[in-house]
């Protein structure tokens, strides 16, 4: 997506899912013109993230893991490892570029298929305005992650083809932890084919990403 320009003060919804009363609308907060908030308003509680820098003519990734995404009732989800559908379910978080910004270990509450919509809300309850008006490219359906239990002291090695045409993007190799500790690891596409790889934790916890 690509945010719009000259919206400094102003709140956006990006994907809102559930209720009038039992919903959540995770927004874009425009702090100024080269920084962004990303909130989520779980109805009743809001979240917000520190300043971030952006880019304003650059495309905007944007990652969302919640409970309102794996509904109970659905096939797939159903098929799932009960104690992974159970830590998805209770996982909420949202990435920014590769970049974990939000993340509670909470439930954002049910949602069905047709109460998904991105960039707008129709269920009130919060402060953003009902329309994204910036564009959105495409929006995908991302596969349950695959969990991977470690003991203290285990090392994890991961092999990976990284793809070509992606210089400045930044995405997520791979995520641990839940609320106050969770983190994630990271890869930046750099100019004549190099990589960079840096941890982001939100909790004290110290992680080391190389």
């Amino acid at each position: 997506m690509l945010f719009p320009l000259k919206q400094t003060g102003r709140h956006q919804p990006l994907l809102v899912t559930g209720r009038t009363g039992a919903g959540t609308n995770v927004f874009v907060s425009y702090f100024n013109e080269t920084h962004v908030r990303i909130g989520a308003d779980i109805w009743g509680t809001q979240y917000l993230s520190d300043p971030i820098a952006v880019d304003y003519f650059q495309t905007q990734d944007i990652v969302v893991n919640s409970s309102a995404l794996y509904p109970l009732d659905h096939p797939k989800v159903r098929a799932l490892d009960p104690r992974l559908r159970e830590q998805l379910r209770n996982d909420f978080r949202v990435e920014l570029n590769g970049e974990l910004v939000l993340s509670r270990h909470r439930s954002a509450y049910e949602s069905t298929v047709g109460e998904v919509t991105v960039g707008e809300t129709r269920i009130g309850g919060s402060l953003t305005q009902t329309k994204f008006t910036g564009e959105v490219f495409s929006v995908k359906r991302l596969p349950p992650p695959p969990a991977l239990v470690l003991t203290r002291g285990q090392n994890l090695r991961l092999s990976a083809r990284f793809p070509k045409g992606r210089v400045g993007i930044t995405e997520t190799l791979f995520s641990f932890g839940t609320g106050n500790d969770a983190g994630s690891c990271s890869v930046t596409y750099e100019v004549g084919g190099t990589t960079a790889s840096r941890p982001t934790r939100t909790g004290r916890r110290g992680h080391r990403c190389g």
